[in-house]
C-alpha cells in the first residue's frame, strides 16, 4: 500500500456509510518512515477516524523469498539510494553472496547474465517507465504491463523463445515486474535518475517532447527513486548494473550524469564487472 492508496481509502470512507468502509490491517512498520522498504508512512500522527486502523505485528513479513541469498542486499540498496555512501561501501563488504557489478558496457552485462546463469535460472534485463532513451541503445521496446500474454512469456517461455526475458532485448519496468523475481538481473540506468556529486544528491528528471526536464516534486522524484528500489530488489542470486556511456553529440544522453553516477556506484562498493571478471579468469 502507498500514499495514493491511503488517500483513495480517505476519500472514499468520508463520504460512505459507516457499515460500508475499509479499514487497514497490518504491522506498525505502516505507520514509520523506513529506507529499507522504500516509503514515508501511510499517515503522520494519529491515523483520521474514518479509517479504522488495527495493528497487527505478525503481518509483518521481514525476510523476502527474493534475496534468500544476503538479506545485507536490501540494506545496501537503501544506504545507496539514500545516498549514504559510507554506510553503502561498508554493506557492499557484507554482500559476499550477493554480487553487485556495474558495467558501461551493455553487450558485457549480456554476456555476463548469459554465461554465469546456470541451466534455466532466468535473467532479464530491467530499466524504470521514465527510461526514455535507451532506445538510442537498441532498447527501444519495454514489456508493457497490461499485456499479460506478453508478460507470461517474458518470464516463463524458454530460453530459446524469443519472447522471453532470456533474450535481453525487451526492458520490464517497475510495473510489470512489481511482486516478481528473476535469479539474475541487469538494471539499466538512465536520464531520470543520476548522481550529482557536488551536492551529493540525486538529480530528478521525466522526459517530455525530446527534453529532459527537472523533476522538483518530492513526491514525485521519491517515486522516481522507488522504482530503482523495486528494479535493485528484483534478482534472487546477483545484479549487475548498466550505466550507458552518453554521447557527446545527443544532449538527451548527457555523458557527465553518467559518469558522475557510475562513479558514485563504485565509491558505494559495486565492483567493476570487468574486474570481476578478470580476478575469476585468473582463479
Amino acid at each position: 500500500m502507498n500514499t495514493d492508496w491511503w488517500k483513495a481509502l480517505l476519500r472514499y470512507n468520508e463520504q460512505a456509510e459507516a457499515h460500508r468502509r475499509w479499514e487497514v490491517i497490518g504491522p506498525r512498520q505502516l505507520q514509520e518512515t523506513s529506507s529499507v522498504y522504500g516509503g514515508a508512512p501511510l499517515w503522520e500522527g494519529e491515523p483520521p477516524i474514518s479509517v479504522p486502523v488495527k495493528i497487527q505485528d505478525g503481518l509483518h513479513l521481514p525476510v523476502t523469498i527474493r534475496s534468500f541469498r544476503n538479506e545485507v542486499a536490501n540494506e545496501w540498496i537503501a544506504a545507496f539510494l539514500d545516498g549514504n555512501q559510507l554506510a553503502a561501501r561498508r554493506l557492499a563488504m557484507d554482500v559476499v553472496s550477493f554480487p553487485i557489478f556495474v558495467t558501461r558496457s551493455l553487450n558485457a552485462a549480456r554476456a555476463w547474465l548469459r554465461r554465469t546463469s546456470r541451466g534455466k535460472r532466468r535473467f532479464g534485463l530491467l530499466a524504470t517507465s521514465g527510461a526514455r532513451r535507451l532506445r538510442a541503445y537498441g532498447l527501444g521496446v519495454t514489456l508493457n504491463a497490461s499485456d499479460l500474454p506478453g508478460i507470461v512469456n517474458w518470464f516463463l517461455a524458454e530460453p530459446e523463445d524469443v519472447r522471453s526475458s532470456f533474450a535481453l532485448e525487451v526492458t520490464a519496468n517497475e510495473f510489470a515486474c512489481q511482486g516478481l523475481e528473476l535469479d539474475r538481473i541487469c538494471v539499466c540506468w538512465e536520464g531520470d535518475m543520476t548522481w550529482v556529486p557536488r551536492t551529493s544528491t540525486w538529480n530528478y528528471k521525466a522526459f517530455k517532447g525530446d527534453v529532459w526536464q527537472s523533476v522538483r516534486k518530492e513526491s514525485k522524484q521519491r517515486y522516481v527513486r522507488n522504482s530503482y528500489r523495486v528494479l535493485l530488489s528484483r534478482a534472487r542470486e546477483a545484479v549487475v548494473i548498466w550505466v550507458p556511456p552518453g554521447d557527446h553529440t545527443d544532449l538527451t544522453r548527457a555523458v557527465g550524469p553518467m559518469d558522475e553516477t557510475f562513479a558514485y556506484l563504485l565509491s558505494c562498493g559495486v565492483r567493476r564487472l570487468e574486474d570481476a571478471e578478470r580476478i575469476a579468469m585468473a582463479g
